[in-house]
């Protein structure tokens, strides 16, 4: 793996994709390092929150969200019968945004595309060390190690 990056970052699911967006609107050179050479199927979260809402607005994505989740305006937490209302809530969103994971993700890395992230899907983290100046990554990828080293 040739290229250089500044920051590695293990783990292409919706925080670690995100993460990566965040840095590269920064102006800092990313990897993302994913094991798995797709996106999941099964979600293992089906919801954004207001504050999520209002911080991909931020970035002016969250029409890309919108378009593709359902509102409500209302939930519960847990198992309890309580509603939680969210119409009152002083925020351009008072609502959740019910949207499989895979969605998320779908939007989180074509987003991080465009921002110049370098997605590495099928890549599993074998090792890694840390030094006074960077770390060093044992990354595997059908059956070859490679190594990346970055500030951090």
């Amino acid at each position: 793996m040739e290229n250089y990056y500044d920051v590695a970052v293990v783990g292409g699911g919706p925080v670690g994709l995100m993460t990566a967006c965040e840095l590269a609107i920064q102006g800092v050179k990313v990897v993302v390092v994913e094991r798995r050479l797709n996106r999941i199927r099964n979600s293992r979260a089906l919801t954004l929150h207001p504050r999520s809402l209002e911080l991909m607005a931020m970035r002016g994505i969250e029409n890309r969200f919108l378009s593709r989740g359902k509102k409500s305006d209302t939930s519960h937490f847990a198992a309890l019968d309580t509603r939680l209302n969210f119409k009152n809530l002083d925020t351009d969103f008072p609502y959740t945004l019910f949207i499989p994971q895979s969605i998320t993700e779908e939007i989180l890395e074509e987003r991080a595309l465009e921002l110049g992230v370098d997605i590495k899907r099928g890549h599993t983290l074998k090792d890694i060390k840390q030094y006074e100046t960077f770390v060093q990554l044992k990354i595997e990828q059908a059956e070859t190690i490679n190594k990346i080293e970055v500030p951090y």
